[in-house]
């Protein structure tokens, strides 16, 4: 599964762009906003743009973000970010996926729907299906009256990215995003902990996928942490108790000198936070054995080990959160 759908919404005339998929296996038909996942290389921006252009024939501009949200079905991906786009070239007109759903799914159609007239959605898309509750979101975030009938529900939209803290002892800590300008200040952190060998593509990769986060104190980088989905080879063969439902921490480190019980547990309940609107059920993580300081900050936190990989000095001993986040 991977981690973020980055979607566009196409305005024009009062009317926003959707595609019709088929699904081969079910024969089912619904309406989707374009849009995938990111490839090696791309920008958001550029992804949303390439996707539209490969699912409608439409070259567009992208405005900015509109929403960034929960997928409420969470099959193929677990957040949807969407972006406002506006036409600068090309005729809508049904076009081809190219990713990994291609063999499952087929684009039938396209076809633009009303803003300004919701009550004629349900006729095309259905009452209960996802999509109307975020057409009725994008209606808002562009400035449409906010009167969303109280029978749709609601999108369980992401908190802000960007947020404030106090460590233990009361030093103020920003976490926000990782950027690109970032990548060699996150190199640093993580190279120099116990993360050896990571290598710049990984740290790129992760940035773009919006999974990796930064805490800075007086705008210096003091620790950083990298979350996504749960997959790990090599951890494998552990029992992990919440297989299937929880968020993975692949790396995290402080930098050397700083208070780890007060970063560390600023980071760890960061991602304890967009576990849970992402819906995960516990978190999970790896810790270099010998690293004593996040081992002591993952146990402050109710995170209990579940067994270990590797030997040595390249032992590490992999942790769960099991408590109710």
């Amino acid at each position: 599964m991977r981690h973020t759908r980055f979607q566009g919404a196409v305005v024009q005339e009062d009317s926003i762009l959707l595609v019709r998929h088929l699904a081969k296996q079910t024969g089912n038909r619904y309406w989707v906003i374009p849009g995938g996942g990111i490839e090696p290389g791309e920008s958001e921006i550029e992804c949303v743009a390439r996707e539209i252009q490969e699912e409608t024939g439409l070259d567009v501009r992208v405005e900015r973000l509109l929403l960034d949200c929960r997928n409420p079905r969470g099959r193929f991906y677990r957040r949807h970010k969407t972006y406002l786009c506006t036409r600068v070239g090309g005729d809508a007109s049904p076009g081809f996926e190219p990713e990994e759903e291609a063999s499952n799914f087929e684009i039938t159609d396209v076809g633009w729907f009303p803003l300004g007239r919701p009550e004629t959605w349900t006729d095309r898309i259905g009452e209960r299906d996802w999509v109307l509750p975020l057409l009725w979101e994008i209606r808002r975030a562009i400035g449409y009256a906010n009167d969303r009938p109280t029978n749709v529900e609601p999108l369980d939209l992401l908190c802000p990215e960007s947020r404030t803290a106090r460590a233990a002892d009361g030093t103020r800590v920003r976490i926000r995003p990782a950027t690109p300008e970032d990548s060699a200040s996150v190199l640093t952190l993580l190279d120099g902990g116990p993360n050896p060998g990571v290598t710049e593509p990984a740290i790129d990769h992760e940035i773009r996928a919006r999974t990796l986060w930064l805490a800075e104190t007086r705008r210096r980088p003091v620790g950083a942490i990298t979350a996504g989905d749960e997959h790990d080879d090599r951890s494998d063969g552990l029992r992990w108790r919440c297989a299937g439902t929880a968020l993975h921490v692949r790396r995290m480190a402080i930098a050397s000198g700083e208070p780890a019980a007060g970063v560390g547990a600023l980071l760890l309940a960061h991602v304890e936070r967009q576990a849970r609107i992402l819906r995960y059920g516990a978190v999970r993580l790896r810790v270099n054995a010998a690293d004593e300081g996040t081992r002591s900050v993952c146990e402050s936190r109710g995170y209990r080990p579940v067994g270990s990989i590797g030997s040595g000095v390249d032992t590490l001993v992999c942790y769960e959160r099991k408590s109710r986040l």
